[in-house]
């Protein structure tokens, strides 16, 4: 399902990912061959507007629910950090003041030329908050990313799970309706997306049934298992298509040799597709 974009409307990564996911999809099911297909997501990683990323996917079809590249929203308020700030400034000066036992002497001799306005304390430097990046390459960051999906929705169900170890992300897809569903990006937290149709026969997929040690294990085998020793991995899909849910993992080099492979969610390699020139 393509989208409408405004003319010149600058594109964002997350634009760029969801682009690439849906030509995955399309490679998949033999829309595209695989020189078509590493072509499109070569313009689509350097797309600068939402029109060019539309084009690539006008004449494709894509199921219900299947990711689709969002368009331009409007960029979500920013909390106001510096007012955590001045809080903790306050209350640790005010724990100094009672563990030390020395609270501040007011001047009685002259109250009637002292000024009464209130002393205003800020601090000398605001450190920014930043939530710590979760490495989707390893076991122990994929767990992290579990419990962490857990905590947020009470669940490891979704019926899409995509990562991208360069960003370091993820977009899950997870059904909020029998036909609607939500695309929730992960960068230390889950931003949520607009809702989407969705085919209520879409087979949600549990990730806490998927090995993660094999998976990282196949993310960094990759590039010998297809052949191609300089090859990357680019992103990895754990989604349902023939054959039920399994784990794909796509690497290639710059020169777009290499290709994926496709594995079940314990971790055994189901096939390798490999390709290049």
């Amino acid at each position: 399902m393509a989208y409408r974009a405004e003319p010149q409307v600058r594109a964002r990564d997350l634009d760029r990912s969801t682009t690439i996911a849906v030509l995955d999809n399309a490679r998949a099911d033999g829309q595209l061959d695989y020189g078509e297909h590493q072509s499109r997501v070569e313009r689509a990683r350097n797309a600068v507007t939402l029109t060019q990323l539309d084009a690539l996917v006008t004449d494709l079809q894509t199921a219900p629910g299947s990711m689709a590249p969002p368009v331009a929203a409007p960029r979500a308020s920013q909390f106001p950090w510096f007012l955590v700030v001045l809080i903790a400034v306050g209350i640790a000066l005010a724990a100094w003041l009672v563990l030390s036992g020395k609270p501040p002497k007011a001047d009685v001799t002259d109250t009637a030329t002292t000024s009464t306005a209130p002393t205003t304390l800020l601090p000398t430097e605001a450190v920014p908050i930043v939530a710590p990046k979760v490495n989707l390459t390893t076991a122990d960051g994929l767990r992290t990313f579990t419990e962490l999906y857990r905590a947020k929705f009470g669940d490891t169900l979704g019926d899409q799970w995509l990562f991208y170890p360069d960003g370091p992300y993820a977009i899950v897809t997870r059904a909020e309706q029998a036909n609607r569903d939500r695309d929730y990006t992960f960068r230390g937290g889950f931003e949520p997306g607009s809702l989407d149709s969705r085919d209520p026969n879409t087979q949600v997929i549990d990730f806490g049934a998927v090995n993660v040690d094999a998976m990282a294990g196949l993310m960094a085998s990759a590039p010998q298992l297809l052949g191609v020793p300089d090859a990357k991995v680019g992103h990895v899909a754990v989604r349902t298509e023939r054959g039920g849910p399994a784990i794909y993992v796509f690497a290639d080099n710059e020169v777009h040799e290499g290709g994926y492979i496709k594995a079940a969610l314990a971790g055994d390699i189901i096939s390798l597709q490999k390709s290049g020139r």
